[in-house]
């Protein structure tokens, strides 16, 4: 029995995750649901576009507040601990008032390994709201402070901890290993935060997975198997129904491509990022005798905190846009016949509306201690996605990617690996998404069974 209607409070602060949200909310009206759909945005601690996006639907927005009026990124903020613990009675005042004005059932998040999020989820659970973690990608496998064991570095200033400026005055570049340890430290001496497991353990009462291969590792995690939904990503279903009226291209006299920004400089892998542009600069050079060339910068990416001078100023000779509501994906990557990017969803987008991805492949970013997600083993490995690692390479590649063939194979493979990679790509996610909603509301327990398994 359906209810009559449903009362759900969200929290993000990337549009796509939005974007997800309000596929989930669509099926769910389409079923016959009154559905009220709050937002709480992140944008004070992780600026973005959340607020814009929630807005876009016409969904109420609360922000999440951040009583210092600090406006530094969370990943740049010295004493973001502190800071953050003393915010939680903020953030318990403005839960009270929400669920007073709202009176919730369900809480849905796509991440759960931040304190603000977990400050939320027992926040949430504490007025009685069932918990619903919707996965949206491989980074959970990647955790979400750097491993310790890594030994890539960062330039200190980024990481905004006073005292390791003292070091980088005699060592230049300080290990982001230890950057880790302080932070765990500084974290543990902070008792009035909440602790924080690894992606999928901090109180969830149903995760909505997005693929084989990460519900796979959720398992190991320890994650109970009877908590998991097989659903997909919901994100991906109006890429799946634009793909099915419609194919990219630019229909001009030349041909269009997009160099892709995977955002790695703003959350301090400042190493990676600087090869990558590195790179892609000089691939966009190569291509502009023979393609219009866009870069493209993800939502909330300041180049100008963390490029040197000269390559900010090669970045004046094209032309830029930002990832942002005015440039949605499902638009954009219309307009060309090549995406070329690091290892970043939106490859995965071009791919399904059948647009060529290529992988741009630094060879600085397989240095000793070199932070690879998992994104980047699906499109190299799995489905074989073309890649440039030298500006020489550029020709050939962008040539024999234009050949249909190119394309019809990737596909293939997609379809081959679908399950392990996606669940599915068949622009039902929203709907498993809102039927796990409708059974956490109701109380009924979720559907045991083990994730799909894979090679």
């Amino acid at each position: 029995m359906l209810p009559e209607t449903l009362n759900i409070v969200s929290t993000a602060s990337a549009g796509h995750v939005i974007d997800a949200y309000h596929e989930v909310v669509r099926v769910l009206e389409s079923l016959g649901v009154r559905v009220t759909h709050v937002g709480i945005n992140l944008d004070k601690w992780y600026p973005n576009e959340g607020r814009t996006r929630y807005s876009s639907y016409g969904y109420e927005v609360w922000d999440l507040p951040r009583p210092s009026g600090c406006t530094t990124s969370w990943w740049q903020t010295q004493g973001v601990f502190e800071e953050a613990a003393a915010a939680l009675p903020a953030l318990n005042r403005m839960v009270d008032k929400l669920c007073a004005r709202h009176d919730p059932s369900v809480f849905l998040l796509a991440d759960d390994a931040g304190l603000l999020e977990v400050a939320l989820i027992r926040a949430f659970k504490q007025r009685r709201c069932s918990v619903v973690l919707l996965e949206h990608g491989y980074g959970h496998i990647v955790a979400s402070e750097p491993d310790p064991d890594l030994v890539e570095s960062v330039e200190p200033a980024e990481r905004g901890e006073a005292w390791l400026g003292q070091v980088a005055r005699r060592a230049r570049r300080v290990p982001l290993r230890l950057v880790a340890r302080v932070r765990r430290a500084r974290r543990a001496a902070t008792p009035a935060l909440p602790s924080v497991g690894v992606f999928g353990t901090n109180g969830s009462d149903l995760v909505c997975t997005y693929s084989g291969l990460s519900a796979a590792r959720l398992v190991r995690a320890g994650v109970d198997q009877a908590c998991l939904r097989p659903t997909g990503y919901p994100y991906f279903d109006q890429f799946v129904r634009r793909a099915q009226l419609e194919r990219p291209g630019s229909h001009g006299d030349r041909p269009r491509a997009v160099i892709i920004s995977n955002g790695s400089g703003s959350f301090g892998y400042l190493a990676a990022a600087v090869a990558f542009y590195e790179l892609a600069l000089d691939v966009a050079a190569e291509l502009q005798p023979t393609h219009d060339v866009v870069f493209r910068l993800k939502s909330g990416e300041q180049p100008r905190t963390f490029l040197p001078a000269p390559l900010l100023d090669r970045m004046g000779t094209i032309e830029m846009v930002i990832d942002n509501g005015s440039s949605r994906s499902i638009d954009f990557l219309m307009d060309f016949d090549l995406a070329v990017g690091g290892e970043s969803t939106v490859l995965l987008e071009a791919l399904i509306l059948g647009c060529a991805p290529i992988l741009l492949d630094p060879p600085a970013a397989h240095a000793r201690g070199a932070v690879r997600s998992p994104l980047y083993g699906v499109l190299k490995d799995e489905l074989q996605v073309s890649r440039i690692s030298q500006p020489s390479e550029t020709s050939g590649v962008c040539t024999s990617s234009a050949d249909p063939s190119y394309l019809r194979g990737l596909q293939l493979r997609l379809a081959q690996r679908q399950e392990w990679l996606f669940h599915a790509l068949d622009g039902q996610s929203g709907r498993r998404v809102a039927e796990a909603i409708l059974d956490a509301s109701s109380g009924a327990e979720p559907e045991a069974g083990g994730a799909p398994g894979g090679s």
